[in-house]
């Protein structure tokens, strides 16, 4: 197998998804951008690396980190290997302090994270990307972004946005989130999606503030209260 190293540039909201989407873009070029759908926990964990955050208490993928060096354990490769029927499988590889190597079945979720804890490449199978990146090109001095490569048989739609999905979503690719929403309807729905995020994830001060703020909005909402 051939293999491209990606670096993760950003999460981002696509409209009528669960959870987020990841994008990872080639090292050294940048007209290969490939998207991922993330649950909300894993985009969370995500999130906090990309951040510099650390929470109060160990989450999952610290767990496992924490178990792996207490066995002398390292995780020394992550990539995401093949695409099958619209779903991403990954593979991730341990080695022991005797030598021996050790390659898991894995999500590409869980192991962006471990990759990012570890602090070492992402590598995504040739195949892969190309069948499933979201293309940049240049055409008359535009930029132009080209939906993934279709199929004749049907793929899920997750790994398959619309053109304006794709557009959209490339379009935050600097962004650590969507834009920030027009309407006070639309705040509260990415609230309501942030205090779930973190509730998953066990953050219950974060989701305790986040709470508090579509509180505060609800209540600007009523009648009479408006500013």
């Amino acid at each position: 197998m051939a293999f491209v190293e990606v670096r993760v540039v950003g999460l981002a909201d696509l409209p009528h998804h669960e959870g987020k989407t990841v994008f990872l873009r080639e090292a050294g070029r940048e007209d290969r951008v490939l998207p991922i759908v993330v649950g909300p926990a894993e985009a969370y964990a995500i999130h906090l690396e990309l951040i510099g955050e650390k929470f109060q208490r160990p989450l999952s993928h610290d767990l496992l980190m924490n178990v792996a060096r207490a066995f002398e354990c390292r995780v020394e490769r992550v990539a995401i290997v093949r695409l099958e029927e619209g779903t991403f499988y990954a593979e991730l590889s341990l080695r022991t302090a005797d030598n021996h190597l050790h390659v898991l079945d894995a999500r590409p979720s869980d192991s962006i994270v471990l990759a990012l804890k570890a602090e070492i490449p992402i590598l995504v199978e040739e195949s892969v990307m190309e069948e499933a990146c979201v293309r940049k090109v240049e055409r008359r001095g535009e930029a132009v972004i080209l939906p993934p490569r279709l199929r004749s048989s049907p793929v899920v739609g997750s790994i398959r946005p619309s053109t304006d999905r794709v557009r959209q979503a490339v379009e935050a690719l600097t962004q650590e989130v969507s834009p920030p929403p027009e309407s006070r309807g639309d705040q509260l729905d990415v609230l309501r999606r942030e205090m779930n995020s973190a509730i998953a994830a066990e953050d219950f001060e974060r989701a305790a503030r986040v709470r508090d703020q579509i509180q505060e909005l609800e209540a600007k909402a009523e009648p009479g209260n408006e500013e």
